[in-house]
């Protein structure tokens, strides 16, 4: 192999990672949002569970600055890129009959945005992207 085989070979090498670092990169973006929006409903319906079972109302809501959310079990910060607000302002009541004060969460990205809906009614949540 002469150096100029050697060249070509680093130059292809070198444009193939240029253009699937933005790819992986992006999947990486979409798997942390998956994650992050999960671990939020999983602590909404343990919030609803947790209301029903002891007895007494329990609150979530989203941190001021957007970064997590915080519930009587628990807090959880999100990737700094995830941003969580709820509409309206203020936290989510689950009550001991089911029901649920109702409130739309939204986690995600400005382009990729996950909203949460909690039906007061029945205190159930719909998860559905954009």
């Amino acid at each position: 192999m002469t150096l100029l085989e050697a060249l070509v070979v680093v130059a292809i090498t070198a444009m193939i990672g240029a253009i699937g670092w933005p790819a992986m990169h992006a999947g990486e973006a979409a798997r942390a949002l998956r994650s992050q929006s999960a671990a939020l409903v999983a602590d909404l319906k343990r919030a609803h569970a947790a209301a029903v079972h002891l007895d007494r109302p329990i609150s979530l809501a989203a941190d001021a600055d957007g970064g997590g959310w915080r519930w009587d079990g628990g807090a959880l910060r999100v990737d700094p890129a995830i941003r969580v607000h709820a509409d309206p302002v203020g936290p989510v009541v689950f009550y001991p009959d089911g029901s649920a004060s109702g409130s739309v969460l939204t986690i995600g990205t400005v382009r990729h945005p996950v909203r949460l809906t909690v039906d007061g009614p029945t205190g159930t949540i719909v998860a559905s992207s954009r």
